[in-house]
C-alpha cells in the first residue's frame, strides 16, 4: 500500500482477509500469515454447524430476558404466545412479542380470546422483527455458541491471544445479544380501524439498557396512541357536545374496546373529569330507572366510580341553589303536594328543565320541614299520610311515593278534645229553673296526664311542653313505648343524652 490511500479503505481490507483467509492472524495491530489455521476461519466453521433447535432454544430465552416487565409503565408484555387464550382480556395495556410478523395472527388475537370475542380490543399492540424474523439475534446467537464450543474444545491448540479473544467475546455476549434484539425487534403495530399501523422504534444507541416495555411506551405516548391526560374541553367537544349525559363507564370502556379509539388511562379520566366537574364544564351524576340526580357541580367529586349508571351531565339542566320557598313555588303549586322525586324525572325526548343537585335539594327539604313550610310523608292510596311537619332531621329517601305536603295539609298534631256536657240532673217540674252561677275554675298548682302520643306528632307536643314549662319549675315525664323495637345502642344513646341536659333518668 502507499500513502496515498484512506486508512479507513486499509482497515476494511485486513479485516475482510481476516474473516476470510484461513491462516492470516492479527494480533496486537500486526497481520501476518502463520501456520496455523486464525481463529475467525475456526468460528466460521462452528456457527455452520450450530444445530436450529438449539439456536432457537437460545433466542427464546434471549426474548424472555430482553423483555421482562421493568414495573413502572402500565405495559404487561406477553412473549409468542400461543393463542388467544395467553392473553387476558382486560383493560391492561398490552405487549405481545412474536418471532416473526403475523398480520392475520394478530388481527385473531385483537378480536378473539379462544372462541370468545374479545371485549378489550384496543388494549394489544405488537412488537415484530423489522426484517421478519430476528436476523441479528439469530447471527449474534450462533457466534456465541461458537465461540461457547471454542472455549471447551481442549484439542485446539490456541495461542494466549486467541484464548484472550474468546473470553473477551463470550464476557461481552451479554450486552452483544441485547443489543442484536434492538436491532431486530423494531417494528410496533398499532391496531387501528383499518388494520394494523406500524410504528419504528429506530435504531438503537450502542450499549442502550432502556427496558424494551419503557421504549415502547414511550413511543405509544409521543406517536399519540396512548394518553396519560385528556382536558375537560375535549371531553364535552368530543363526548357532550349533542348529548345531556354520557356515562363514565362508556368514556373509559370505548377507549379501550374499540380498536383505534384515542386510549386514554383511567387515571387520566379521573383527572379530568374532577377537573371538569370543578370548573363547571359539566355536573357528576347518576341517570337510572328515568331518574337523572346530578350529586357534585362546581366542586371535587370525592369519588368517581365509572359504574353504568354514573354520568357526566350538562351544565344547562344542573340548578345549582334551592330554598324551600323555591320548592313551595316551582314543585308544589296548587296541587299541594309532590313526590320528593319530582325534579329527578329524564325523558330524553323531552326538554328537560334544570334539576337542583341531589345535596342541595334534600337540604332545601329539610329546611322546609323545620320551618314548616311544607310537611314530608308517603303516599297512601288516594291519600298522602304525613309523617314529619315542624321536625328537625327529617330523613329524605327520593323514592317516588315519598311526597311533600303543603302546611294546609299537615293537620295540628294535638286536638283540644270537645267539652264535656255534664250530666243532666233530676229536677222538679214544678219548681222554676235556678239561674246558673258560673264560678270561675281555679287555678291548678299541679297537673297529672298520661296520653298516648299519635304517630308523627312529636313536634306539636313539644310546644305544649315549652308552655308548661314556662308556668311550672318541676316537670316530670314518664315515657313508655311499646309495639316497636330500638337497638341496645340507640336505648343507651337515649338515656346518655338526657343525662347530658342535666336530668336524672330512671328506668321504669
Amino acid at each position: 500500500t502507499h500513502i496515498g490511500i484512506p486508512a479507513s479503505n486499509i482497515d476494511t481490507a485486513v479485516n475482510q482477509l481476516t474473516n476470510e483467509l484461513a491462516f492470516l492472524r492479527t494480533e496486537h495491530g500486526k497481520s501476518y500469515f502463520d501456520a496455523q489455521p486464525g481463529l475467525s476461519q475456526t468460528v466460521q466453521i462452528r456457527i455452520q454447524n450450530v444445530a436450529p433447535e438449539k439456536r432457537d432454544a437460545r433466542a427464546a430465552k434471549q426474548r424472555s430476558e430482553c423483555f421482562k416487565a421493568s414495573g413502572p409503565v402500565p405495559l404487561k408484555t406477553y412473549i409468542a404466545p400461543k393463542d388467544g387464550m395467553d392473553i387476558p382480556d382486560t383493560a391492561d395495556l398490552k405487549l405481545i412479542v412474536l418471532a416473526q410478523r403475523d398480520d392475520t395472527f394478530c388481527q385473531k388475537l385483537i378480536e378473539t380470546r379462544g372462541e370468545t370475542p374479545r371485549v378489550y380490543r384496543n388494549t394489544l399492540f405488537f412488537l415484530v422483527p423489522i426484517k421478519n424474523t430476528a436476523t441479528h439475534l439469530n447471527d449474534e446467537i450462533s457466534r456465541t455458541i461458537a465461540y461457547e464450543e471454542i472455549q471447551k474444545d481442549r484439542s485446539l491448540n490456541l495461542s494466549q491471544a486467541q484464548k484472550k479473544e474468546v473470553s473477551d467475546t463470550l464476557r461481552n455476549a451479554k450486552t452483544a445479544l441485547n443489543d442484536a434484539v434492538r436491532k431486530d425487534y423494531r417494528l410496533l403495530l398499532v391496531p387501528t380501524k383499518d388494520g394494523l399501523r406500524e410504528e419504528d422504534l429506530g435504531m438503537p444507541a450502542l450499549g442502550m439498557n432502556t427496558p424494551f416495555d419503557e421504549t415502547v411506551y414511550e413511543t405509544l405516548r409521543v406517536k399519540g396512541a396512548v394518553h396519560l391526560s385528556i382536558g375537560p374541553r375535549n371531553i364535552v367537544l368530543r363526548y357532550l357536545k349533542q348529548e345531556d349525559t354520557v356515562s363514565t363507564e362508556q368514556l373509559l370502556n370505548s377507549s379501550l374496546r374499540a380498536p383505534g379509539e384515542t386510549r386514554v388511562l383511567q387515571s387520566a379520566w379521573e383527572t379530568g373529569i374532577r377537573q371538569g366537574v370543578q370548573a363547571g364544564n359539566f355536573a357528576l351524576g347518576k341517570k337510572t330507572n328515568g331518574q337523572l340526580i346530578p350529586h357534585s357541580f362546581r366542586e371535587t367529586p370525592s369519588t368517581i366510580t365509572f359504574d353504568s349508571d354514573e354520568v357526566l351531565i350538562q351544565p344547562n339542566l344542573i340548578r345549582e341553589h334551592i330554598t324551600p320557598e323555591d320548592i313551595l313555588r316551582d314543585y308544589l303549586g296548587e296541587s299541594g303536594s309532590a313526590s320528593t322525586a319530582l325534579p329527578f324525572h329524564y325523558t330524553p325526548q323531552q326538554t328537560n328543565a334544570p334539576r337542583p343537585l341531589r345535596d342541595a335539594w334534600m337540604a332545601a327539604i329539610r329546611e322546609g320541614v323545620q320551618k314548616g313550610t311544607f310537611g314530608i310523608g308517603d303516599q297512601g292510596g288516594d291519600q298522602p299520610v304525613l309523617r314529619v311537619f315542624r321536625q328537625e332531621s327529617a330523613s329524605v329517601t327520593l323514592n317516588p311515593d315519598e311526597v311533600i305536603l303543603d302546611s294546609s295539609l299537615c293537620p295540628p298534631l294535638i286536638v283540644e278534645p270537645p267539652p264535656q256536657e255534664p250530666p243532666e240532673r233530676a229536677r222538679d217540674v214544678d219548681s222554676p229553673e235556678p239561674t246558673p252561677t258560673i264560678e270561675p275554675e281555679p287555678s291548678r298548682k299541679t297537673i297529672g296526664l298520661r296520653f298516648a302520643l299519635p304517630h308523627g306528632k312529636v313536634s306539636n307536643v313539644a310546644k305544649h311542653l315549652s308552655q308548661l314549662q314556662a308556668n311550672f319549675q318541676n316537670i316530670q315525664l314518664e315515657l313508655k313505648a311499646s309495639d316497636g323495637e330500638i337497638s341496645h345502642e340507640a336505648y343507651e344513646k337515649l338515656k346518655e343524652d338526657l343525662r347530658e341536659l342535666g336530668t336524672e333518668v330512671e328506668e321504669i
